[in-house]
Order: C-alpha cells, then structure tokens, then sequence
C-alpha cells in the first residue's frame, strides 16, 4: 500500500486546456457515458469555444426536440454546418478524449469556475476603467461591482416544500397513481417486496449452477405475462442467445433443453417445439436478447431506443470496466446505472456470482456479503436476493425441484425467505401451492 510520500511523488493526473474540459463534457453526454439530464446543470455562458458553443446549441435542441441525446440527429445537425466528414470526426474526437476515471461533477464545477473567472475580469477591468474616469463615484462602482459578482455565484433554487407533498398527495388519491412497483408475476416475491421497484436497482446473486440463468430466464417471461406493456432488455454476458433462445423454448414447450442442445428430440418434442412459436411471438417488440454487448454505456443507449421497463444483466462482474480494483468499478458501474434508471423511471437487474465462502459455511445459506465487494453493492442496491440450490449439496432427490429465495436486503418492505418449484433442464420455475 502506498504511504504519504508515494502519493506525494506520483505523477500528476493528465491536465486538460480548457477547450478539452469543454469537448470532454459534450463527448460525455453525446457517447452516453452520463445522462442527459447532466446537461441541465451547466449554461451556454459556461462555454468560450466556438466550436463548444455550436455544440452547445445543437445539443439544446436535440434534447428539446426528442427528450434524449440521438447520437444520428446530433451527427446529422452538425453535418450541415460542417460537413458530414468533419461532424462524425470531431464527434469521435470529443468522445474519445473522455478520461476513463470521469468525474462529470469536477468538470461541471471546474467549467463554471471558469466561466466566473473571465466574467469576474471582464467586471473589475470595467469597474477599473469607471474609477479612473470618475473617481469621485469610487464607492458606487465598487458597489456595483460586488453586487454583479454575486450575482454570478446565484443559484436559484425553484423548489416547494408544499407543492411536492400536494404533488404526491394527488398521485396517490388518483384512481390511476403512477406506478413504483413492476409485479413479477411470481408470488413468492411479490409478496415479499411487491415487485421490482422503478428507479431502483436489484441484485439478483447465487452460486455457480444454483440457477441464476434459469432465474432470470423464468422471471423475464414472467414479467412479460403479468405486465402486458412492459418491455424487458436482457444482456446475457455468460452464454450466447442461440443457448438463451433455447432455454426459452424449453421454458414454454416443457422439452429438455439438455435433449435440444444433443439434438435428440422425439418426433412429439420437435412438434411441441415448434408450436412454442405461436407462444414466444406474443413478445415480440417486448423482449431484446443481447449477447455481443458488455458495457455500460451501450447497455443504456440500447435500454433508451427500446423504453425498456426493466433490464436484466447476466452477470455483472463479466462486464467491460471490471478490472483488478472491483471494489470502486463495482460501486461506480451500479452508482451509474441507479442514476440511469432515475433519469428514466425503469428497473435494473444485475444478476451476480456469489464467492465461494459459502460452500466453507455449515449451513451452506448465503447472504449479502457473499457479494464480490459486498459493501458497495450492498449499500447501493434496493433489494438483494440470493439464490440457493440445495440439492447442489444434499444431491437428495426431494430437493431436486426446490430453489430458495433468501430475501437478504430489502429497501422498502421486509425481509425472509421462499421456496419455488425449480426445473433447471426446463429453464422453468413456478410459486409451489
């Protein structure tokens, strides 16, 4: 571990110009490395550059006009005052130099500072000048000079108390409030937690083998059949989609999926099968598959086209910035996507693996600090649920078909535990009676 004098005599981190930090905000925003909404936090006299300026504008009324950043509309504007080759360069520039370790807040702050430093000029140089030509109004220019100042410094806060309660107020007396929760269709958590919770994210978490793949396989058809609007993205980051599709058929068609994946099926199987069509087509345009997509930037694009109302990761730690210092990439990957699904009234699963601390356990019951860097996930997530297998340990035939849900954190409701009828050939789970 380094001590004082290592930090002290490290390099220093890369220092930007202050056209760059400028470029960087609007690579951040435009790349979909941070949300849109950031944008709000900063004005058009933050920026110097002409170049940033421009951006500026057509960033404006990209948001006006579609409520999103739409990389193409943005691509498109510009090209018809630069040219397209220039616009899609300068693009890929801007988003390129964005810095892995962004900390947007420090670069808002640092572009306002800015912004006061040369206005803050710009006052005492006129100020000096009204001084020199009227001495004898010394005291009133003065005055006037601290009161633009402080002007510049003003945040203007538009909030009420009252207006808030009497906002929730009506939601709640309404025939029709708006929704917190997503039922799953699973009685054995929703009766526990109601459901997945808008604008919060779950962690979903087990050992290897002790059904997290056939979990969240289960509960996106599951949350399709109970929610006949909802629209689910799953980024399966383990196994392909032709494996994942497979799982699907078999959780409708009720056929092994170890026969499908040896090609041994009956004649009265390949019929089942194919009938399983007619049962899957009712989610089309509800349910997206993705198996080539590992990061978090392009997770959340993806989720924005669709609208998702809930997305489903498989698993966590396989994805890109996930590197030797899980702790912080853990916490700011799921710090982001809280973020993320605030910005845009949805609900985030990430599944997780469990460390292998659980099996040296006598009981062999996981629990939340089983978690790859716990403390961050833990603190961050709305509801933690683990996954246990038991007849991973007993090999007992009358555990075959059981799963536990162990409800470890829950943010709103409280906490326990449920069996399922679990059939991980058939990808299947259902409430047992």
């Amino acid at each position: 571990m380094a001590n004082l004098q290592d930090l002290l005599n490290s390099p220093s981190k890369q220092v930007f110009s202050t056209n760059e930090l400028e470029e960087i905000f609007f690579g951040a925003i435009i790349g979909g490395i941070v949300e849109a909404d950031e944008f709000t936090h900063v004005k058009r006299e933050f920026f110097s550059f002409p170049n940033t300026l421009q951006l500026f504008d057509v960033v404006e009324k990209c948001i006006a006009e579609n409520t999103y950043i739409d990389f193409i509309w943005i691509i498109n504007k510009l090209s018809t005052a630069i040219g397209s080759n220039e616009a899609k360069s300068y693009i890929d520039k801007i988003v390129g130099k964005v810095p892995q370790e962004l900390v947007l807040s420090s670069i808002i702050e640092t572009l306002e500072n800015n912004y006061i430093r040369r206005e803050t000029s710009k006052l005492l140089e006129k100020a000096r000048s009204n001084i020199q030509n009227s001495p004898q109004n010394t005291i009133e220019f003065i005055s006037q000079l601290n009161e633009a100042i402080e002007k510049l410094t003003q945040y203007n806060i538009d909030y009420s108390f009252e207006r808030e309660i009497e906002k929730t107020i009506e939601d709640l007396s309404s025939p029709d409030p708006p929704p917190v929760l997503i039922p799953t269709g699973l009685k054995a958590i929703d009766d526990i937690i109601g459901g997945l919770s808008y604008k919060e994210v779950t962690m979903i978490a087990g050992r290897p083998g002790h059904g997290k793949t056939t979990m969240s396989v289960a509960l996106a058809l599951s949350i399709l059949n109970k929610n006949p609007e909802a629209k689910v993205v799953k980024f399966e980051l383990e196994m392909s989609k032709d494996a994942i599709n497979r799982k699907m058929i078999s959780s409708v068609s009720k056929v092994s999926s170890y026969k499908m994946r040896i090609n041994n099926l009956t004649t009265e199987e390949i019929e089942r099968v194919n009938l399983s069509k007619r049962n899957l087509t009712q989610y089309h345009n509800r349910l997206f598959i993705y198996d080539n997509v590992y990061d978090l930037p392009t997770m959340k694009k993806i989720c924005k086209k669709i609208g998702a109302t809930v997305c489903m990761v498989d698993f966590i730690t396989l994805m890109d910035g996930i590197d030797e210092d899980k702790r912080n990439d853990l916490g700011r990957m799921v710090k982001a996507t809280k973020r993320f699904t605030k910005a845009n009234n949805m609900a985030w699963v990430y599944f997780a693996q469990l460390g292998r601390g659980v099996e040296a356990r006598e009981t062999k019951r996981p629990q939340s600090s089983d978690l790859a860097e716990s403390d961050q996930l833990s603190q961050l997530a709305s509801e933690i649920l683990l996954l246990m297998y038991e007849y991973k340990y007993t090999n007992n035939p009358k555990h075959q078909n059981i799963l536990f849900l162990i409800f470890d954190k829950t943010r709103y409701s409280g906490i326990g535990e449920k069996r399922i009828h679990f059939n991980p050939d058939l990808a299947y789970v259902e409430d047992l009676p």
